[in-house]
């Protein structure tokens, strides 16, 4: 069974995001005034969502699945910076990744249905 260039660019991803949640990361006096690490939390997951509905594109529940993952990702990595000793486990950035989450999944659903009502709309009969 060969595995989909979708689900080969959602692992990727996930190193990608696994790598950068682990490595230390030099904290400015700056970060404390606008929480960025929030922001980026957040555009990542927004990428994540519609990597795992690509993915999960022709399942069941590709929704339900891709929130399923992506949450329990957020939540392990989470858990994997509590033992590291330069990060630390913060609920704001579970709460920053759901909110990413949530918003590519609605933003996904709407930019598909646009799509699927555009071509319902110039079909012939």
């Amino acid at each position: 069974m060969e595995i989909s260039k979708a689900v080969k660019l959602v692992i990727a991803y996930l190193i990608f995001i696994f790598i950068l949640s682990v490595v230390p990361v030099k904290q400015s006096r700056w970060l404390e005034y606008f929480p960025w690490d929030k922001v980026v939390h957040f555009i990542f997951y927004v990428i994540l969502a519609y990597l795992l509905l690509s993915a999960f594109r022709g399942t069941r529940h590709p929704y339900v699945n891709s929130f399923i993952c992506a949450f329990c990702f957020g939540c392990f990595i989470e858990l994997v910076q509590y033992f590291i000793p330069y990060r630390s486990f913060d609920l704001k950035d579970i709460a920053a990744d759901t909110i990413g989450l949530v918003t590519g999944l609605w933003l996904s659903s709407k930019i598909r249905f646009k799509k699927f009502s555009h071509w319902q709309t110039h079909t012939r009969h």
